[in-house]
């Protein structure tokens, strides 16, 4: 057993990593890469499946994990694609914990 230090030592490469989740159904492989493709993010990247509703999409840098978390959602082929934020513990079972809140402050100075 490892301790979850440990697992998280191990998981750092993948600190910019993200997951898509797709409803009843997925387009294939090729086209979410090609979708990836369009989006001209500054890093290298690489997409893969985790299961037949699930994509891991590995980014290298901030500033692209930035600008994809914060969409939240994407239509591939008519095909919603909501992100998710991978943690070590992931599990492709549950819902992920995190949401994202937006909070508006009018007439703020």
């Amino acid at each position: 057993m490892l301790t979850d230090e440990e697992v998280l030592k191990l998981a750092s490469p993948f600190q910019f990593t993200l997951v898509g989740k797709f409803g009843l159904r997925r387009p294939n492989l090729d086209a979410i890469r090609n979708f990836f493709s369009s989006l001209k993010l500054s890093g290298f990247y690489s997409v893969g499946l985790l299961d037949s509703r699930h994509v891991a999409i590995q980014l290298s840098n901030d500033l692209d994990y930035s600008r994809v978390f914060a969409r939240r959602s994407y239509f591939i082929h008519n095909c919603q694609m909501r992100i998710l934020k991978w943690t070590p513990f992931f599990d492709i079972k549950e819902e992920s914990p995190f949401v994202p809140i937006w909070v508006s402050f009018p007439n703020l100075r």
